[in-house]
């Protein structure tokens, strides 16, 4: 006998139910179950045709599913690509380059500040 498929989780799934149900609302437990049922089969979908499109795209064996990929997955559910399409983008967060790592120090001071370490590790060695 094949193992059941993993299914979200019920309480996940019931949060989700209850925020877009209205307050008084009665929801069945089976209820719950089936739509965590249907979710995980969303989701398992949505992620092999993901991963057809990133081993199609691939230029090696490794390869990783990335936006892109599940960005295309999603056409098939044109009503859900939608209302993703909505959403508000992430800000990249910018990296640390030149100046800004070393805080305004001059060269100077960022070798003495070296030196003294150094100084301070060799103590430590002759202890």
């Amino acid at each position: 006998m094949a193992p059941a498929p993993p299914k979200l989780p019920l309480t996940a799934t019931e949060s989700i139910v209850r925020t877009s149900l209205s307050p008084d609302a009665s929801v069945p437990r089976a209820v719950l179950e089936m739509t965590a049922m249907l979710g995980s089969e969303f989701v398992r979908s949505l992620l092999v045709s993901a991963n057809e499109r990133a081993l199609k795209d691939a230029k090696r064996e490794a390869f990783c599913i990335l936006p892109p990929h599940v960005n295309h997955a999603l056409e098939a559910y044109p009503v859900i690509k939608a209302s993703v399409d909505t959403l508000p983008k992430g800000e990249a967060k910018k990296k640390k380059r030149g100046k800004d790592l070393f805080k305004g120090e001059s060269h100077a001071e960022l070798l003495a500040a070296q030196n003294a370490l150094f100084a301070q590790a060799k103590a430590l060695q002759d202890m």
